[in-house]
């Protein structure tokens, strides 16, 4: 299995359950020092930028030397912040990198997953399920990726291969600690009063730990047909 976004929370959790599974790991991530915080995980490591078309010619070449199950994209960057406030570069980059290298990502590593009958996850977020404040940017290349999985999965089931996206609530990790830094900055609150207030909206009370948003996203990467094409997992912040 691939997981991209290797060192990040979700994705090293991933890597993690994966491995001691026995699974064939693949961890890609941007860079090859942050993968190192894997340690001794029984994994292959490949680093660069999935923006460029010679590293997913890289992953297309690694994953295509065995079998490959499936595809975890859980690589992402942060876009917390007004629409108004956010520069043209920093818009640029969350879009390309959220939502453009995810079609360029299935690209590489559709041959192989035909060849096994494998399935592609794409994590994305409840971001990509409503609006939300100081988040527009964020939501709008979340809101893409998640369209982009229903238009395309019945084309592809007919080749054998699942491709699913996962919606995840607000998970443990410095992603969410630097989006809720983004978000008390925009409110005019502290950290701990914006907190309080959104640990309110959430009716399980807290926020879902990386391993249990790992694990929804490896139940999406399984090749049953019983699986649903869009998992929301928001502990009932975001009903779907």
């Amino acid at each position: 299995m691939l997981v991209t976004g290797a060192a990040g929370a979700i994705g090293s959790a991933a890597v993690k359950l994966l491995a001691e599974a026995g699974h064939r790991v693949i961890a890609q991530d941007l860079d090859p020092s942050a993968l190192e915080r894997l340690g001794d995980l029984a994994a292959e490591r490949v680093a660069g930028d999935l923006r460029d078309q010679g590293h997913l010619d890289e992953i297309a070449r690694v994953a295509g030397a065995e079998p490959l199950g499936a595809v975890i994209a859980a690589h992402g960057v942060p876009g917390a912040g007004s629409l108004a406030s956010m520069s043209r570069e920093r818009l640029r980059l969350i879009l390309e990198v959220n939502a453009g290298t995810i079609p360029a990502l299935l690209a590489a590593t559709l041959p192989p997953l035909r060849a096994q009958g494998g399935t592609f996850v794409a994590v994305a977020s409840q971001a990509a399920l409503r609006g939300e404040p100081d988040n527009a940017v964020y939501c709008a290349s979340k809101w893409s990726v998640r369209a982009w999985v229903q238009g395309i999965a019945p084309h592809l089931r007919g080749d054998g291969v699942f491709v699913r996206v996962l919606c995840p609530g607000r998970t443990e990790g410095p992603l969410l600690e630097r989006a809720l830094e983004g978000f008390a900055a925009e409110a005019g609150k502290t950290v701990p009063e914006y907190v309080a207030g959104i640990l309110a909206l959430i009716p399980l009370g807290r926020y879902a730990t990386t391993e249990e948003t790992a694990a929804a996203a490896i139940y999406l990467a399984d090749p049953s047909p019983a699986r649903p094409t869009v998992l929301a997992t928001s502990g009932g912040e975001v009903p779907w």
